[in-house]
């Protein structure tokens, strides 16, 4: 990103009789150089809003873009397979968080392409053997870090907690993904 802007520096020092280059700028100074860019038509006003969600990406917490948890789809860890069934059907995720006692208690993940194939050979596998471990993160956590962590565990949803370490909600990598690249089309 540093690097296309100090090229867009350049161009528009160029245009007004000087060539300096920057070696160290700011996230502000960097926002301003975007926008200037954009207004002289070095840069499209596509390319200018990824590079400002770019900029915005490392100073945005998961608390601002989580799934509050009473708008997340999660299962009792005693559900039976109609039950599983149901909720699968009624949800649009292919992964669902999995409860004990309460949503505060996340026991873990149920990938639920994993389980159909598995309850499909043996109906009477417990719900509780089909669980992938959670991923917990703290609702402050940066979202590089988020994604960085996602990564490295090569999985695709967090369960984002509180300093008391209750369920605040949920974060997807399609909703860290979306934060730099706009709406994704499911």
């Amino acid at each position: 990103i540093v690097k296309v802007v100090l090229l867009a520096m350049d161009a528009i020092a160029s245009r007004f009789g000087g060539k300096e280059q920057c070696d160290s700028v700011t996230a502000d100074e960097l926002s301003i150089l975007i926008d200037t860019a954009e207004n002289e038509s070095i840069i499209d006003e596509e390319r200018s809003d990824l590079l400002q969600s770019a900029l915005e990406f490392g100073t945005t917490t998961v608390d601002e873009i989580l799934t509050p948890r009473v708008d997340v789809n999660m299962l009792d860890v005693e559900s039976t397979p109609e039950e599983v069934l149901a909720a699968a059907l009624a949800s649009n995720h292919s992964r669902l968080p999995v409860y004990e006692e309460d949503s505060d208690h996340i026991i873990g993940v149920l990938y639920l392409n994993h389980y159909f194939k598995r309850v499909s050979d043996d109906m009477t596998l417990p719900l509780r053997e089909q669980l992938y471990e959670p991923c917990f993160l703290h609702r402050s956590t940066p979202l590089p870090v988020a994604l960085a962590e996602l990564r490295k565990r090569s999985i695709y949803l967090a369960v984002i907690v509180d300093d008391y370490g209750g369920t605040c909600g949920i974060i997807t990598m399609e909703d860290l993904l979306e934060e730099l690249v706009g709406d994704i089309q499911d």
